[in-house]
């Protein structure tokens, strides 16, 4: 079983490096079958990071005219974009804990919304976000400290046993190949990885999250929620603005070659898609190794980027992807910031700080309105803004860290917030 577990881990990642790294001569993969771009005459409406709360997001929605009082899609050929994270942060778990628990409950209504906006001819796009793959990959290596004990029950000590001894045993049987001093050490360095990273809740965590069964050690893949987080686009363009959670990288667009590499290779928007997709898709990448710096979703560099710096690069994806511009979910200080053609959407979502008021934006046409609640507080156009950088009504200052630059540059381990 660990063979044919291990041997479709190898392939998998042989898979995707040639996806995202084509040998030099060889063709670019073929385009992803399912759609990420569309045209309508409709309205756009964004939402940034959701954050389990499902009162608020319903209610931007209603505010939008999108749902009517039974939560049912009443916005006919109107886009809805989601940016990602509909999960909770990880700084919000333990105060999180003690309430419901929203992000199947909001994805279920994403469903249901985009099914009756098909049939009016619109859509509704949930795009991935980074703590959506981090729960979907089970990263509990990524999750603060003391935050996992919060989630114990009863049988807690139980349940993390049975997974630390089906671990342990699989790791026997993946090292039988080695000297037995060498199984020894690589045992032992195992068994305190499992006890530093793993502790007592972190079974009843999964549960809640990936769907985890402690008894068969396996992951529910194939229930129409877990299908439906897997399959969602990372990246998708309306009307010739591009939506995303963190952008597009260099070495994505083509800009610059992967580090080791000698030649860039330009992905289009749907192997972007399919590449996040693949990796989601396969079972056996609950390990930490398993992110893409340079991918559409782990990727921070536009947080970096100086006015500058980010009109320059926004003008060479513009070319490169024939937009005409972007509207990104990750934020330079957690602010709402208009930068060149870039826009930083901050809903302010899932903070439970009613003195932070919630951001959407309407996008018409190329057209933008940033609303706070209900009332307007900035518009523009994407191709024609002033070359001034803007922090929207209520951000800082100084919204955009000084340096960083178009060269690569790697996620902070922040979870995206």
């Amino acid at each position: 079983m660990l063979k044919t577990l291990f041997g479709n881990l190898v392939i998998s990642i042989m898979a995707l490096l040639a996806l995202a790294s084509p040998a030099l001569g060889d063709e670019p993969a073929a385009d992803s079958t399912i759609q990420w771009e569309f045209t309508t005459k409709g309205k756009v409406v964004v939402i940034a990071d959701v954050f389990t709360d499902y009162d608020d997001f319903t209610r931007l929605l209603a505010s939008h005219n999108l749902i009517d009082h039974n939560n049912n899609w009443i916005a006919e050929d109107a886009h809805l974009v989601q940016t990602g994270n509909i999960f909770p942060r990880p700084s919000d778990w333990r105060t999180l804990n003690n309430l419901e628990f929203e992000h199947e409950r909001i994805a279920r209504l994403l469903m249901k919304l985009d099914k009756q906006a098909r049939e009016q001819g619109g859509r509704v796009h949930s795009l991935m976000g980074i703590l959506d793959v981090v729960l979907l990959r089970w990263r509990a290596d990524t999750i603060p400290m003391g935050t996992l004990e919060v989630f114990a029950g009863p049988d807690a000590e139980a349940k993390r046993q049975v997974l630390v001894d089906r671990w342990a045993a699989d790791c026997l049987r993946k090292n039988a190949h080695y000297p037995e001093y060498k199984q020894k050490q690589l045992k032992q360095d195992h068994d305190n990885y499992m006890e530093a990273i793993y502790p007592v809740g972190c079974v009843e965590f999964f549960e809640r999250f990936g769907k985890y069964n402690a008894q068969t050690h396996s992951f529910d893949l194939d229930t129409d929620y877990a299908k439906w987080v897997r399959s969602r686009n990372s990246i998708v363009k309306i009307n010739g603005v591009i939506y995303a959670y963190s952008g597009i990288s260099p070495v994505m667009a083509g800009f610059e070659p992967r580090e080791g590499e000698a030649e860039a290779h330009a992905l289009s928007i749907g192997q972007m898609n399919d590449l996040v997709r693949a990796r989601n898709d396969d079972p056996t990448l609950f390990f930490p190794a398993d992110a893409d710096n340079d991918g559409p979703i782990w990727w921070s560099g536009l947080t970096g980027m100086s006015e500058g710096e980010a009109k320059a690069y926004m003008r060479r994806i513009e070319e490169q992807y024939d937009a005409v511009g972007m509207v990104v979910g990750r934020t330079p200080n957690h602010k709402t910031v208009a930068l060149g053609d870039i826009l930083f959407l901050d809903s302010a979502m899932g903070t439970r700080d009613f003195r932070r008021k919630i951001n959407t934006l309407l996008v018409e046409g190329h057209h933008w309105t940033v609303v706070e609640e209900r009332r307007p507080i900035e518009e523009g156009d994407f191709g024609t803004l002033s070359s001034a950088s803007r922090v929207l009504p209520g951000g800082p200052e100084n919204p955009v860290k000084p340096g960083g630059g178009v060269p690569r540059i790697s996620d902070t381990g922040d979870n995206g917030r």
